[in-house]
């Protein structure tokens, strides 16, 4: 089974390429919705409450995953604590179970897609039998970043600083799609690339 990984910019629309390949026939593993998982986990909130104390957290006890990235995102070295101490491994354990089932057949899909916004940083491309770019411009993310998530001017680039950078990820992809225009516009260059990639591994 062909395992495509969605790589790109920050909120360049990589989600809704996602949703676009899902309805398509594909199986989506979403690390956001295994780290929100992870989160609810007891084992994971003592881990996070130890390095980073009791400011990320509610007052219900959930972690505050806003809270936690205003902490990681301005210092590298908290951030490796987080993502590789804590968060990467279980996902990327997860992600790789996933793999190995697409591999054995175990999956009802055409594919499995890997939406992973740190897939190369976390060392996973290589799961891949293909790697799809998707990116916009900065004005449309950062507006959408303002709109969506409520992040303040110059978050995009704080956290793609800490990043492989854009073209590297260009180089590393076998098809890209620039989110430049409108929603049906990049659902449609999504469907085209979809076509092609199933077509060529049929």
């Amino acid at each position: 089974m062909l395992v495509i990984g969605l790589i790109g910019t920050v909120c360049s629309g990589k989600s809704t390429v996602a949703r676009v390949f899902e309805e398509a026939g594909a199986e989506v593993f979403s690390a956001d919705e295994e780290v929100a998982r992870l989160y609810e986990r007891d084992e994971v909130r003592r881990r996070v409450r130890e390095e980073f104390g009791d400011s990320v957290f509610t007052l219900e006890g959930k972690v505050n995953r806003a809270a936690l990235a205003r902490r990681v995102f301005p210092d590298p070295a908290e951030l490796r604590k987080l993502t590789e101490g804590i968060i990467y491994p279980p996902v990327r354990a997860e992600m790789e179970k996933r793999v190995r089932a697409a591999r054995e057949g175990r999956l009802a899909s055409k594919a499995l897609v890997l939406d992973a916004p740190t897939l190369v940083e976390a060392g996973c491309a290589r799961l891949c039998d293909r790697l799809v770019f998707v990116t916009a411009p900065i004005a449309r993310r950062r507006a959408w970043a303002a709109a969506s998530r409520g992040w303040e001017e110059g978050e995009i680039e704080r956290r793609e600083a800490l990043m492989t950078g854009e073209e590297e990820k260009r180089k590393l992809a076998d098809a890209t799609i620039e989110n430049a225009s409108g929603l049906d516009d990049l659902k449609a260059a999504a469907m085209d690339v979809w076509r092609r990639l199933t077509d060529a591994a049929r």
